[in-house]
């Protein structure tokens, strides 16, 4: 199995943070938080990474180089930031198979991969996206599903309990490089809401942890789980 892991971004949520180290770079307990994705991306058999790369990329590049741990990992460099969507588009056409993972490079979740996989699979979707029941989905945005099959996206904001989407994909590569999209632009607000009955998601629920590095308060959360594990 293949994996992209989107670590383009800046994190101006994190202020001075990420001045001098991109965000999925910043330390959690005692290590990069990306280096804790690839990490369990391993113990679960995935050889194959492509990191698309843009703010500071040179720091990741420099320290993962292109190999980790018996990972294969490529680099897809953005020049100037493309968003998530323009992110992945850009890292595409580097993967060798069709259905390929995708995941965010500030977020973790505890996934059986393969399991997701599969059950992507055997549906008749384009795109399978994992969400997650928590309390409180004003942060994130609500993603609504019906039959198993994602039906709305809500913006951030609305309140109380429901499900999230947690930023892990599985994705048709050829079908999204057959499409028009523009280089530059969000794939949760620009391109999943606007293509929602095109790609008929389906939803893939996540029992196990999520947490994301985006706030100060989530990124001291991260520092806990880590060091526990």
């Amino acid at each position: 199995m293949e994996a992209i892991i989107l670590a383009g971004g800046r994190g101006k949520r994190l202020a001075n943070l990420t001045t001098h180290t991109p965000k999925p770079m910043l330390s959690v307990a005692g290590k990069p938080f990306l280096v804790h994705i690839l990490y369990t991306l391993r113990t679960r058999g995935i050889t194959e990474v492509i990191i698309s790369v843009g703010y500071l990329r040179e720091s990741i590049m420099r320290q993962l180089k292109n190999n980790y741990g018996g990972m294969t990992i490529a680099y897809a460099e953005e020049k100037s930031p493309l968003g998530t969507g323009g992110g992945l588009f850009n890292a595409l056409p580097l993967c060798k198979k069709n259905d390929v993972l995708v995941l965010n490079g500030d977020s973790f979740s505890d996934i059986n991969y393969f399991d997701m996989m599969s059950k992507h699979k055997n549906s008749s979707s384009r795109m399978t996206i994992g969400i997650k029941h928590v309390p409180d989905t004003s942060r994130y945005g609500r993603v609504n599903i019906k039959s198993g099959m994602i039906s709305m996206f809500e913006e951030k904001g609305v309140g109380g309990p429901g499900f999230i989407n947690v930023g892990v994909y599985i994705v048709q590569r050829e079908y999204l490089l057959s499409m028009e999209t523009p280089a530059v632009f969000s794939l949760e607000r620009d391109f999943l809401i606007s293509k929602l009955d095109e790609l008929k998601p389906r939803a893939y629920k996540v029992n196990g942890y999520f947490i994301d590095i985006g706030i100060p308060e989530s990124y001291k959360l991260a520092q806990g789980y880590f060091r526990m594990k």
